[in-house]
Parts: C-alpha cells; sequence; structure tokens
C-alpha cells in the first residue's frame, strides 16, 4: 500500500480492511486497518512530520529511561522499548497493556504495541489494538515498511 498522506509505503494483508481513523486521527495523516470483527482488531498509522525524540515524547505513553532507551507506560505496567530499523529508517517498538473494547464493554485484557519509525525528519507511528496480532503486524507491515519524502 503506497499512502501520499503518510509518506510511507508497507504490505497490509489481504483481509484486512482499510477505514477511517475518526477522532483518534486529532488532525494528523492518519490509516486504519480492521483486521478481524472485533471492534478491537485495528490497528493505526499516522505520520507526523518531527524528528523521533520529538514524536515519542509527544505520545504521552513513552518516555526517555535515562541510559539512551525509551519506556512505554501501560495500564498497569510498562515494557522497554525494543530498537528496530528497516529500509532508510531506525526506531523503536514496546508493547504494553491496554483496554480493550468488546461486546462486554472495556476491559484490561489487551496487549497493545506501538512502533515508531523514522527517516530522521518524518516519524511513522503504528498502534494496534488490544486483540490485533502485533507479530502479524510486525512481520507484514513494519518488515515492508519505506518512507518517502
Amino acid at each position: 500500500m503506497q499512502s501520499e498522506s503518510l509518506h510511507a509505503a508497507f504490505d497490509i494483508d489481504a483481509a484486512w480492511h482499510q477505514q477511517d481513523c475518526g477522532e483518534v486521527a486529532q488532525g494528523v495523516a492518519c490509516v486504519a486497518f480492521q483486521t478481524g470483527d472485533s471492534e478491537s482488531d485495528i490497528f493505526y498509522v499516522w505520520s507526523k512530520a518531527l524528528p523521533l525524540d520529538e514524536a515519542m515524547m509527544a505520545d504521552g505513553l513513552f518516555e526517555k529511561d535515562g541510559k539512551g532507551g525509551w519506556v512505554k507506560s501501560g495500564r498497569m505496567g510498562h515494557d522497554i522499548a525494543q530498537p528496530i530499523e528497516g529500509k532508510g529508517w531506525k526506531g523503536w517498538r514496546a508493547t504494553a497493556d491496554c483496554g480493550i473494547q468488546d461486546e462486554n464493554g472495556m476491559h484490561d485484557a489487551g496487549e497493545c504495541m506501538t512502533v515508531f519509525a523514522s527517516d530522521g525528519q518524518r516519524t511513522i507511528i503504528m498502534e494496534t489494538g488490544g486483540t490485533v496480532s502485533n507479530e502479524d503486524v510486525l512481520s507484514i507491515v513494519v518488515s515492508t515498511l519505506t518512507l518517502s519524502k
């Protein structure tokens, strides 16, 4: 998938359905993908014209760990971010517990992954809902991600 608004290209699973990000976008270029039947089977891809550190600090769930890395806060715990890199970009990924919405309402049963990928000027942010396969997003989307100017 090539997205001019995101300034990025990446592969997606043929069974996933693109949809609008709605209020989640908060005025930023965003694409969402529904990966299953549940409301929580969704992941978002945003693009911000910010360097990596600025984008991560703006996220609110990430903070520097004092050792050159990052930590992501969850609803009940935290995760040390892991460095990642791809074709022309570097970034971080972390997973933390999160709430999910399903037919029983909102509850703490999910695991949400956030990925930041930056070429130094633009940062792509991906975030999974609590029931999306983080491994699918990593192996299909993140592994094929390229950023464009």
